[in-house]
């Protein structure tokens, strides 16, 4: 397995893996409150999380999105938004079938932690369904609650996680170099 950053070339191939893999993770079932209907799920792939938002994404750097790679075929990814006051938001995250408790997801899960601590971040959170609460709790996340009803009427529930204290030094350190230049100019 190989785990990866996406870049623009990567862009088709993982845009139908997802697309496929909301149809297939995340369809409401009848009567129930988690997951999204059908036409809730085709808006999301034609219009919220569409090819051009992800192409965005990466070109600003502001989404990075972590593939789980098995003989150059995407079989899991998580994407998530850059640091924001020290805090990054993990939106998707989904593993095929065949690589389900196989630790795809961990490793995942990893990858993005240990970059937030890179870039001087000191927590993560993501939003989930119910039947992954506790596969969140066994990974050291903390449930804050339930959103009932939320995005396109399904149930939320937020985790978070906390990587390390808060320090202004690390989670504003380019404003702080960027800040320090400028005073010294003047």
């Amino acid at each position: 397995m190989n785990y990866r950053k996406a870049t623009l070339a990567d862009l088709d191939t993982f845009f139908d893996f997802f697309a496929k893999s909301l149809k297939k993770y995340f369809l409401r079932q009848e009567g129930s409150t988690d997951d999204y209907t059908s036409l809730a799920l085709d808006y999301m792939c034609d219009e919220d999380f569409n090819k051009s938002y992800f192409k965005k994404g990466i070109r600003s750097r502001n989404k990075i999105i972590y593939l789980a790679i098995d003989d150059n075929n995407i079989c899991g990814y998580l994407i998530v938004e850059k640091l924001d006051g020290g805090v990054s938001f993990g939106e998707w995250l989904a593993v095929d079938n065949n690589y389900q408790k196989r630790g795809t997801a961990i490793s995942l899960l990893k990858m993005w932690e240990n970059e937030v601590l890179k870039w001087g971040g000191h927590m993560v959170y993501v939003y989930t369904e119910k039947r992954n609460l506790e596969f969140y709790k066994n990974r050291g996340f903390t449930l804050m609650g339930l959103v009932p009803k939320s995005w396109y009427g399904a149930d939320h529930y937020l985790f978070y996680k906390t990587l390390q204290e808060p320090k202004e030094e690390n989670y504003l350190r380019e404003y702080l170099k960027k800040r320090k230049h400028r005073t010294c100019n003047i």
